[in-house]
């Protein structure tokens, strides 16, 4: 078996592989993306429900007498409570960041893979 022959049948059994790889990752794609979904879900009924707590305790601070100190006393949790939603949301679009770029370097290696080879040019 010549060299050409050689390198042509590793080639196909290469892209074999690659499209059964593919094919497992699309399905983990999608399955990736519904949990995505369901985590943006769960965080944006956290905020509300954050949201709302913290509205009902400013609410009971403006029938107070000393309503300024006691809204300070609420403020303060609350940017808290909402300052660790955001931190949750900056690591789930961080990965969702990286799994893109993942995405986008396997789209350049299978298209440089499927592209033949350029021939060197003789000088």
């Amino acid at each position: 078996m010549n060299a050409c022959a050689l390198t042509a049948r590793r080639l196909g059994a290469a892209l074999a592989l690659w499209s059964a790889v593919a094919g497992v990752q699309a399905q983990a794609d999608e399955a990736s993306a519904a949990s995505i979904q369901q985590q943006r879900a769960q965080l944006a009924r956290e905020r509300a429900q954050v949201q709302a707590h913290y509205a009902a305790l400013e609410q009971a601070c403006r029938d107070r007498f000393f309503v300024n100190f006691c809204l300070r006393e609420v403020v303060t949790p609350r940017r808290e409570a909402l300052a660790r939603l955001r931190q949750q949301e900056i690591q789930m679009e961080e990965a969702e960041r990286r799994k893109r770029q993942a995405e986008a370097l396997a789209r350049v290696a299978e298209k440089s893979a499927t592209q033949p080879a350029a021939e060197p040019s003789a000088r």
